[in-house]
C-alpha cells in the first residue's frame, strides 16, 4: 500500500469516525438539546410581552412594555451570539451600534427602526420551532442507536421489536449492534451538521449586514 493509498485511507476514517472523537461534537449536541428550553423560554416571553404591551396601548401602559421587551430581545439576541461563540465555535460580531444624537427620542427612534431590533426578535422566535424539531430527532436517533448496540444483551430479557420483526437470535442481535453503530456515527455526523447550519443562521440573523457590493 503506497503512501498516497494511507494518507487516503486515514482521511476517510477521520471524514467517518472524526466527529465521535471531537469534543466539539459534543458542545454542539449539548447546544442542539437546550435551543429545545431555551426556544420555549424566548417563545413565551416574546408571545406573553408582546400581546400584553399590544393589548395595553390604548391605555399608553403597553408603549413601555413593548420597549422592554425589544430592549429585551437585544439583549438575549447579544446572550445567543455569546452562546453561539461559546459552543458552536462560530463567531458572530456584534453588528456596528446605530449613531444616535442622544435623549429618549432618538434613542426609542433607533430601537424600532433599527433592523438589529426585528432580526434579534425573528432570532429568538424562530429558535422555538427549531429546538421542538431538533430535539426529539436527536434523542430518538441516540436512543435508538444505543438500543441496537444494546441488542445482545437485551434480547433474551426485554422484547425487541423493529416493526414485524421480533429480534429472537444471536446472530440476529449481532446484525442490529452492527446496525446501531453505523447508525450512531451517523448521528454524530447529524449533530455537526445542525450545528453547522443553525451556527450560518445565526451569523446572518445576529451577525453584522454583509457589505454591499458595487
Amino acid at each position: 500500500m503506497t503512501e498516497t493509498s494511507q494518507a487516503a485511507e486515514r482521511d476517510l476514517l477521520d471524514v467517518i469516525f472524526g466527529p465521535a472523537m471531537v469534543g466539539q461534537t459534543y458542545l454542539n449536541l449539548l447546544y442542539l438539546l437546550l435551543a429545545f428550553p431555551l426556544g420555549i423560554a424566548y417563545f413565551v416571553f416574546l408571545i406573553a410581552g408582546m400581546s400584553v404591551g399590544i393589548s395595553l396601548l390604548i391605555l399608553y401602559v403597553g408603549i413601555p412594555i413593548l420597549v422592554a421587551v425589544l430592549f429585551a430581545a437585544r439583549g438575549l439576541g447579544a446572550f445567543e451570539r455569546m452562546l453561539t461563540g461559546g459552543m458552536l465555535s462560530v463567531r458572530v460580531p456584534a453588528p456596528p451600534a446605530k449613531p444616535s444624537s442622544g435623549g429618549l427620542i432618538a434613542t426609542l427612534k433607533n430601537l424600532f427602526t433599527d433592523p438589529v431590533t426585528w432580526k434579534s426578535v425573528a432570532y429568538l422566535g424562530l429558535k422555538f420551532p427549531f429546538g421542538v424539531a431538533a430535539f426529539p430527532v436527536l434523542v430518538s436517533s441516540f436512543a435508538v442507536s444505543g438500543s441496537l448496540i444494546l441488542a445482545p444483551f437485551l434480547y433474551r430479557t426485554f422484547p425487541m421489536d423493529i416493526g414485524f420483526w421480533r429480534i429472537e437470535t444471536k446472530d440476529e442481535a449481532t446484525a442490529c449492534c452492527m446496525v446501531g453503530v453505523v447508525l450512531l456515527f451517523l448521528c454524530f455526523h447529524l449533530v455537526n451538521g445542525l450545528a453547522y447550519l443553525w451556527g450560518h443562521f445565526a451569523q446572518i440573523m445576529l451577525g453584522p449586514d454583509p457589505p454591499a457590493s458595487r
